[in-house]
């Protein structure tokens, strides 16, 4: 059920489905609830799904210029303190990961079992702040244009054109607003290193890594995923930066099998 949540003015949308423990489904940049559907439609008779539009994507309002990792967790603590859900699974793809470990740092002990797609608690390099503040300007000047040159990058195309899904995604990032894509991008650019995070985390965390991902590279994740006692990870080998898409059925059930043993 599509439903509503205030946080400080701004309209928070987000849909709540399903019995039992309770999944936090976090979105990456530019995608929105939509991505998750496939993957809800087997989860929902097993579990509560509650899965959310981050700030500026999807339906959900803008929160200011700067959507920094650390005020989207707050939205999702806020949102699930007002459901009265005190300890959840958080699944966070890309950005959505970012948030998740977020989360983690600030609220440990509401936190069951994080699995991050395709993404990292890595900060970004000084190389990468300036692509991100490269972006901003494009996007400030015509983010239609920007939209279409990135979404199709985020796809491992050499086995399979993915021409549907990048259509998927495409049209899903044409709906974000202009001020969230900037917003976004601001608050990726300043996020912190969180693997000390990873490395003492009290809650078991399972990366879902594509071999093939230009955004997050094969070796760096399979290191991270070392790094502390209560991680794990399951690499997709004709994965990019979307392996929901790329490969739904091993991610699905590298993602099932992990909250059976952990949620």
């Amino acid at each position: 059920m599509n439903k509503l949540f205030d946080f400080k003015g701004a309209k928070i949308h987000y849909t709540d489905e399903g019995n039992g423990k309770t999944l936090v489904f976090l979105h990456g940049f530019l995608c929105n609830h939509r991505i998750w559907k496939p993957f809800i439609k087997d989860l929902k008779n097993k579990y509560r799904i509650i899965n959310i539009d981050l700030p500026g994507h999807g339906k959900s309002d803008s929160i200011g210029y700067l959507h920094s990792m650390e005020l989207m967790a707050d939205v999702v603590f806020e949102l699930l303190r007002s459901l009265k859900v005190r300890k959840s699974n958080l699944i966070g793809h890309s950005m959505g990961g970012y948030v998740a470990l977020a989360f983690l740092e600030k609220y440990p002990d509401n936190c069951k079992s994080l699995c991050l797609f395709n993404s990292s608690a890595r900060s970004d390099s000084p190389e990468r702040q300036a692509d991100r503040t490269r972006a901003i300007s494009v996007i400030k000047k015509n983010h239609e244009l920007y939209v279409k040159t990135v979404v199709p990058n985020l796809f491992y195309t050499k086995k399979k054109p993915f021409k549907r899904d990048i259509n998927t995604v495409l049209g899903m990032a044409l709906e974000t607003s202009h001020q969230g894509i900037v917003a976004s991008q601001e608050g990726m650019k300043i996020r912190a290193n969180r693997g000390i995070i990873v490395h003492f985390s009290p809650c078991p965390i399972h990366y879902i890594i594509g071999e093939n991902d230009q955004i997050l590279k094969y070796p760096d994740m399979k290191e991270e995923s070392t790094l502390g006692e209560k991680t794990s990870h399951y690499s997709i080998a004709n994965g990019g930066h979307m392996c929901m898409y790329e490969d739904k059925t091993e991610s699905f059930n590298s993602l099932f099998n992990f909250l059976k043993e952990n949620a």
